[in-house]
């Protein structure tokens, strides 16, 4: 049986990072902490999928959680995808 941890660390990572979002908004290193969970749930991604041979399983679970925990990351991507191509005018 393989270690879990790399599991547990991402998974307390994608948490954090989601606390982080919904309630340091206030502080004055936000975007710096905020970013410093990403780069580490993506490090713990790349962890998983190496630990479990990257069975369909893992992969989907790692793309959820990364999703739910990185999703500041994914709606400011889809932010500037808007602004780049076309912004928000009717």
């Amino acid at each position: 049986m393989k270690s879990r941890r790399p599991w547990g660390l991402f998974v307390c990572t994608s948490l954090l990072t989601v606390l982080a979002y919904k309630t340091f908004w206030a502080a004055e290193r936000y975007y710096l902490f905020r970013s410093l969970l990403g780069i580490w749930n993506g490090f713990f991604a790349v962890m998983v999928l190496k630990r479990t041979d990257r069975k369909w399983g893992a992969v989907a679970g790692v793309a959820i959680g990364l999703v739910i925990g990185q999703w500041w990351f994914v709606e400011n991507l889809v932010l500037r995808a808007f602004w780049r191509f076309g912004g928000f005018a009717p």
